[in-house]
């Protein structure tokens, strides 16, 4: 299990720099138009060096899934104490 979620992460570490031109493609065009001056800088920005923009959302995503797994294992505690007292 430990073993495909590390290469999940591999994976996906190896893959965004190339799926950030997509996604800024797809969403930074409506961003742009909604958005004006700030919109197009954003997308501009993001698409300008792909690779930093994979890393902040890799360390995003990195981030979430230790919040998330913190407050699973601090409910699973507290239900397991609460039905054993």
């Amino acid at each position: 299990m430990a073993l495909r979620v590390l290469a999940v992460f591999l994976g996906v570490s190896l893959v965004s720099p190339l799926a950030v031109r997509l996604v800024t493609g797809v969403f930074g065009w409506p961003m742009g138009k909604l958005g004006g001056g700030p919109g197009r800088l954003a997308t501009k920005n993001a698409a300008r060096n792909t690779r930093r923009t994979a890393t902040t959302a890799a360390a995003l995503m990195i981030g979430l899934a230790l919040v998330t797994t913190s407050l699973v294992v601090a409910q699973s505690v507290k239900a397991t104490i609460g039905s054993t007292f």
